[in-house]
């Protein structure tokens, strides 16, 4: 069985089982001993490389973003990543199918790369003093540790509770690149639309094209738990305020009803 190995740039020539052994040190038809290398990767689901990469790849969606698996294999002192796409003809080596490997890996992954959780002024290297002490931290950057490839961790099937625990409340998810993404608070003073032209602006102006992962903003509403486009969002708000509205309003006409028959 041949394999490809991914860098942070390109995918290599395919290397046999007993290639990669030598080279890395990683036996990768024994599960048991690269469960611990198991990583998450992310791509935009409108792209059409992520069709064909589904098609071969265990793999899950949040919202227009695909969740892909791969082995870690090793990390350059530049930072650059050195993986193995997990595909269906991997997991048929281990025996294990698409699902039964999607719901380990979404345990595993998490332990193999933490995320990280910045705030953007010490991304920055900003000081308190360049702050102010009434300005609180409103942007936060999400990533892995090398910063490569690290807007798979929003696969982390934990990682939205996570954050909305450390901000105490709902945020929005501006993606920047299949490297990280941005948090914002949710304070009130955003708008929608400007968020999602934000994400657009950056990603036709600033990245990469084969490293953008999305022109659309999220929104993360922690009572609900929900994860959602911005449009979904807003959306739902409205309804659910044109709801409320309605039965406010059918509620005073019942009032106004029992108070003219009390009257008579």
């Amino acid at each position: 069985m041949d394999i490809a190995v991914d860098t942070a740039e390109s995918t290599q020539s395919p290397l046999s089982v007993i290639e990669i052994k030598e080279k890395y040190g990683v036996d990768v038809t024994d599960f048991d001993n690269v469960k611990d290398k198991i990583i998450m990767t992310v791509s935009g689901s409108q792209k059409p490389e992520t069709a064909d990469m589904a098609a071969a790849r265990p793999y899950k969606t949040i919202e227009d973003m695909t969740v892909f698996y791969a082995i870690a294999l090793k990390e350059s002192p530049d930072g650059e990543l050195v993986s193995i796409p997990i595909t269906k003809e991997i997991l048929r080596e281990w025996d294990i199918s698409p699902d039964e490997f999607v719901s380990i890996a979404d345990k595993e992954a998490p332990k193999n790369a933490p995320y990280t959780f910045q705030g953007m002024s010490q991304v920055l290297g900003l000081s308190s003093d360049d702050l102010g002490d009434d300005e609180p931290e409103i942007m936060f950057v999400v990533s892995n540790e090398s910063r490569c490839k690290g807007a798979g961790v929003i696969g982390y099937p934990d990682i939205f509770n996570e954050i909305s625990d450390k901000l105490g409340g709902d945020f929005f998810v501006l993606p920047s690149s299949i490297h990280e993404f941005l948090v914002v608070v949710d304070n009130g003073d955003f708008k929608s639309c400007e968020l999602e032209d934000m994400v657009k602006d950056v990603n036709s102006s600033v990245v990469n094209p084969s490293d953008v992962l999305t022109d659309h903003a999220y929104h993360y509403d922690s009572k609900a738990m929900l994860f959602e486009e911005v449009h979904e969002y807003d959306s739902r708000k409205e309804q659910e305020a044109t709801e409320k509205n309605k039965a406010e309003t059918e509620n005073d006409d019942q009032q106004q009803t029992v108070r003219r028959h009390r009257g008579r």
